[in-house]
């Protein structure tokens, strides 16, 4: 499955009931899983595609169904009178009947004040739905109730945009210091048999390389703390915070160090801290989590 369709969210809702609500959350929910893996028939059906076959296939590679129920979501008729709800042919009564089926997650959303069907309300079918923990959003509370329905979804769903997103830059992370780690290990090995006098296997040029890799990495860690988890985003401050200072230090050493003719130690102590700051910085990241807020 690629990364389009992996984890789909299908949001079921009647038209005639909270059209503008499945929109909205239709919106937010796309901002914190992706837009392409939020279904929503009215923007993702295709003019002149066959609605049927559309939310039949759509419902059977669903990972989650998000049942949004207004006040008239059960009690709606047609036009001869019948409830919607107890009508074979009704696709909202299909597409929650099919997720009860195939024991997907299935999330009721409340919209405002509207209370959750008693089972007896329910058709035979559906009635499991009414043993689901509900959800209420409001206008009023909405940044933290669809928040709080998204990390929800998420324990089922896992893959937020956010949690991508800190993949790849904790990915990017390693990738330099490793590259850093690979250099300076190289380095020191083609001059191992190159050694005069007090002179060091690293030239100054080879040492700030490291340092390259110090401040990239601290960016990239300045990036990922919005994204992480409030609790714990103070450790990634910490490690950029921690590279910061101790390349400033090391720029300061360098300015003193390499003007003398005590530049070769100068180098050794600049080496020796780009090694300690390393360190810390992935101690940092480590205790962070990198886990999505």
């Amino acid at each position: 499955m690629d990364d389009k369709t992996r984890g789909r969210i299908f949001i079921s809702y009647r038209r005639s009931d909270a059209p503008g609500v499945a929109g909205r959350l239709s919106d937010t929910l796309g901002t914190y899983f992706g837009p392409d893996r939020v279904f929503r028939d009215i923007e993702d059906i295709a003019g002149g595609e066959d609605f049927a076959s559309a939310i039949s296939g759509t419902m059977s590679a669903a990972d989650a169904v998000v049942v949004v129920i207004g006040p008239e979501w059960a009690t709606v008729t047609d036009g001869n009178g019948q409830r919607r709800l107890d009508d074979p042919a009704d696709w909202v009564a299909t597409e929650v009947g099919s997720a009860l089926e195939r024991n997907v997650p299935v999330y009721p959303v409340l919209v405002e004040d509207t209370l959750m069907p008693r089972a007896e309300e329910l058709p035979e079918r559906l009635r499991p739905l009414a043993h689901r923990n509900a959800i209420s959003i409001s206008d009023a509370r909405w940044a933290s109730d669809t928040t709080r329905l998204a990390k929800i979804i998420a324990l089922d769903v896992p893959g937020s945009m956010a949690e991508r997103r800190l993949h790849r830059l904790q990915t990017a992370m390693l990738l330099v210091m490793a590259a850093a780690v690979v250099y300076t290990t190289v380095a020191l090995t083609l001059g191992a048999s190159d050694v005069v006098g007090d002179r060091l296997l690293l030239s100054p040029a080879e040492v700030t390389v490291n340092y390259v890799a110090v401040m990239t990495t601290v960016l990239l860690l300045v990036l990922a703390a919005p994204l992480v988890d409030p609790g714990r985003r103070r450790w990634c401050y910490a490690g950029a915070a921690l590279g910061t200072f101790g390349s400033l230090v090391a720029t300061v050493l360098s300015l003193l160090g390499f003007a003398q003719s005590t530049a070769p130690i100068t180098t050794l102590i600049l080496f020796s801290l780009s090694t300690v700051l390393v360190v810390g910085i992935l101690s940092f990241m480590n205790l962070s989590g990198f886990k999505a807020k």
